[in-house]
């Protein structure tokens, strides 16, 4: 895997949270604890706006259906 360094800020807090699972043994590093936490995000979000997409999807056609419907009656 091709992999760059990052420097990120984070509250102690959530360190804290990661720096527990790793003590559990869920993540090896803190590394590989917020690798998967945003690739789950992002791959969530990817979901909703798929989701988003196909009801503007929906929403333009049933607007073009109330064009067609609209022409009928003129």
């Amino acid at each position: 895997m091709n992999t760059q360094k990052i420097t990120i800020r984070l509250p102690k807090q959530l360190i804290d949270k990661v720096d527990m699972f790793i003590a559990m043994g869920e993540f090896g590093s803190r590394s590989e604890a917020l690798r998967r936490a945003l690739r789950d995000y992002l791959e969530q979000l990817a979901t909703v706006y798929a989701e988003k997409a196909e009801s503007w999807k929906k929403l333009q056609e049933l607007h073009e259906l109330s064009k067609v419907f609209e022409d009928i009656g003129k």
